[in-house]
């Protein structure tokens, strides 16, 4: 029996054998493509994605790597797949070159599809792997969200967009498949190495650490810039799901520029849908957490004076539930508190937390408070000095006076009286987000307004002093 080989020798001088590889890249790319309800249709791509191999001028480049340049071999599988399902010919013609334009691909089919070496190709494949065609139409094998267009109605703009994004996602399904049996070829000690999959939290801590240590650290004219593109990236981001468009050029830091505030996203909507729980005393057991719109300068709410909560409501779910939610929007952002009208609730209630927050690795602790009706009333002449931040204007920064010793009394969450003296840090944080009840923003207490600066100056021109609060 003749053997095919997918790939020229290993270290250990043993071919890779094609129909070995096709079945593996099917069965890994069947896995990936189950997470988006269409594992039949990553098997196919899989077992199809080198079928032109089996043609024997790709057989005799595998015995004489030192060719500059192999024959196409994925214009086989893809006129092959295009019979069948035309979304995948997508795929496999592109699983080494990048998804071809449609106008592209259309071509190619056609002119590949009178071509010999391709009928010459899928002929040898019909005969050294049984089963390549399918026994049941692949359109019904789609997932459910990809309707017909004739269905779609007034959606059609909406199924393109859809299924433009499910064909990309597929792709990477097709493309890590084979890129992991391939390497199990060539280096099973690699292999080894891939253990778990950090979560989307933890890859996105490890992200922004690797960034704060990149981006504005240099001043020299280029790096200036890609932090200059990276700020304005997480700016326009800034949480919100659609599709964003980023022309840069080459050297500009698009990859990092476009992961952070994708994956900022992904761990909000995580969070966002229920993967982060908080046991509330007035509801049984535990309940999902929401992460809220933050309202930014210039929307009337900001300059609403809240209104009081009666004490006989603090206790209410919804009271609850809108703390548990503020909690959860301040942790998400990294503020050191929150102010219910910045969510759009103009209630006097706010939150205050510092417990490892890498916007202020320097500041004191403040364990989670929660004030409702917060009254503040200043023990000292003394005023400070310090910049502010606040995430209802955000990557700004001020120098804001604040006095160093106040008295604040409130309610907390489970509507006790607490009455404290708050000082430095503590004291600036809850003058600023009793401010935020009164209608005020830190820019209102400014006395310097030439002190107000954008992020990436205040990180190149001012950074070592302390950043203070949100």
């Amino acid at each position: 029996m003749i053997r095919f080989f997918a790939h020229s020798e290993n270290a250990l001088g043993v071919k890779h054998d094609l129909v070995a590889h096709l079945v593996r890249v099917a069965e890994l790319a069947r896995g990936h493509a189950e997470k988006l309800g269409a594992p039949d249709l990553g098997y196919w791509a899989g077992l199809w994605h080198d079928l032109g191999k089996f043609h024997p001028d790709f057989q005799s480049y595998i015995s004489h790597p030192e060719a500059r340049r192999g024959p196409d071999h994925s214009s086989a599988g893809a006129v092959h797949a295009a019979r069948w399902l035309e979304g995948l010919a997508f795929l496999v013609a592109g699983h080494h070159g990048g998804l071809p334009a449609s106008d592209e691909l259309k071509r190619r089919l056609k002119e590949k599809a009178r071509a010999l070496p391709v009928a010459g190709a899928l002929d040898i494949a019909n005969t050294q792997l049984p089963g390549i065609v399918p026994g049941e139409q692949l359109a019904t094998k789609c997932p459910s969200f990809l309707a017909s267009a004739e269905s779609a109605g007034g959606r059609r703009g909406q199924l393109e967009r859809d299924t433009e994004l499910f064909l990309r996602m597929l792709f990477s399904a097709l493309v890590d498949a084979d890129f992991l049996d391939t390497e199990a070829d060539f280096d099973s000690r690699r292999l080894g190495l891939r253990g778990g999959t950090p979560s989307l939290p933890e890859l996105w801590a490890r992200f922004e650490a690797n960034q704060a240590g990149v981006t504005g650290r240099q001043d020299d004219a280029l790096n200036l810039i890609r932090h200059e593109i990276y700020q304005a990236c997480v700016v326009a981001g800034d949480g919100r799901s659609g599709i964003f468009s980023l022309t840069v050029p080459t050297g500009g830091g698009k990859t990092r520029s476009g992961t952070g505030p994708e994956a900022q996203w992904w761990r909000r909507r995580a969070r966002a849908r229920g993967r982060a729980l908080c046991y509330n005393p007035s509801a049984e057991g535990e309940k999902d957490m929401a992460i809220l719109k933050v309202a930014r300068l210039g929307h009337p709410v900001l300059r609403k004076v809240a209104a009081p909560v009666p004490a006989k409501e603090i206790g209410s779910p919804e009271i609850q539930r809108l703390i548990d939610d503020m909690v959860e929007t301040m942790r998400e952002y990294n503020g050191a508190g929150l102010a219910a009208n910045q969510v759009h609730v103009p209630k006097q209630i706010c939150v205050i937390e510092v417990a490892g927050n890498p916007r202020y690795p320097d500041a004191p602790s403040i364990p989670l408070t929660v004030l409702v009706n917060p009254v503040v009333t200043p023990l000292t002449v003394e005023m400070e000095d310090g910049w502010e931040g606040c995430l209802s204007i955000p990557d700004m920064r001020g120098m804001v006076p604040r006095y160093t010793t106040v008295r604040l009394e409130a309610f907390d969450r489970a509507g006790e009286k607490l009455s404290v003296v708050a000082k430095e840090f503590f004291a600036r944080v809850v003058q600023h987000e009793t401010d935020h009840l009164n209608g005020l923003v830190y820019v209102d207490r400014m006395k310097d307004l030439s002190t107000l600066t954008h992020l990436a100056e205040w990180s190149r021109y001012w950074l070592g002093n302390a950043e203070q609060d949100d």
